[in-house]
């Protein structure tokens, strides 16, 4: 079956070659499309040759790089990557420059085709569903519990480990202190109870026996009968 033009024809000649060359098919072998269904191939038995795990992925390497298309891709990935039932003697070693290069293709591929995906209304509104019926169930439930468990343990882990960096730090614990103290000092403001000034709330507490948290409720109140209750601006 005749192959269509290439981008790169030196790596379609190193594979007409590979094919070309092997004879041998005895003990395992793969089925090959000589031209790839991706390029117009069909499952005629003149498009279909036995070879080896190893001249098989070869043949999808030249492929690859001849071509260079998101299916060859993928499909050369998938061969480094894949073993179905049965190919434990498939050969899937590749060198780190090639894996990266395939690792990086196959990611844009992925992306391209989620991002396809999700502007079909259609699709978008039924995974929605799916997504958000998988993630109501018990089981699902539990795994996002642990998850979150293990991601803000391990995220108070690092927190915990830059700050005794920080604080091993003389200068910067130094800093630190003095800003805390500048910004402690900021907070506290002080109160006006009936023509009355208190340096804190805590002295108003103790005067009037309430809590903290009633003496600020009188402070925000609107009511006439806590008007004289105020804070007192600090830049007056």
């Amino acid at each position: 079956m005749q192959l269509p033009n290439p981008k790169n024809y030196h790596y379609l000649n190193r594979y007409k070659s590979l094919l070309l060359q092997y004879s041998d098919n005895s003990g395992y072998t793969e089925i090959h499309h000589v031209c790839p269904k991706s390029l117009g191939g069909s499952d005629d038995p003149d498009n279909l040759i036995a070879i080896p795990s190893r001249i098989h992925f070869l043949a999808h390497w030249m492929l690859w790089k001849a071509y260079d298309t998101d299916e060859l891709s993928y499909a050369f990935w998938a061969m480094c990557h894949q073993k179905k039932k049965g190919q434990e003697h498939r050969y899937t070693k590749i060198n780190s420059k090639t894996y990266a290069i395939l690792k990086e293709r196959r990611s844009a591929i992925i992306s391209q085709s989620n991002s396809d995906r999700w502007k079909d209304p259609v699709w978008a509104a039924k995974m929605k569903q799916t997504l958000k019926a998988a993630a109501s169930t018990p089981k699902e439930k539990i795994r996002r519990s642990i998850q979150a468990t293990l991601s803000n343990t391990k995220r108070k882990k690092q927190i915990s480990e830059q700050m005794l960096k920080l604080w091993a730090d003389p200068i910067w614990a130094e800093n630190f202190k003095q800003k805390s103290k500048n910004a402690h000092a900021h907070r506290i403001k002080k109160i006006l109870v009936n023509g009355i000034e208190y340096k804190k709330v805590k002295d108003v507490s103790d005067k009037y026996k309430i809590s903290i948290a009633t003496v600020r409720q009188r402070i925000k109140s609107k009511t006439t009968q806590f008007s004289g209750w105020q804070y007192i601006d600090p830049g007056l």
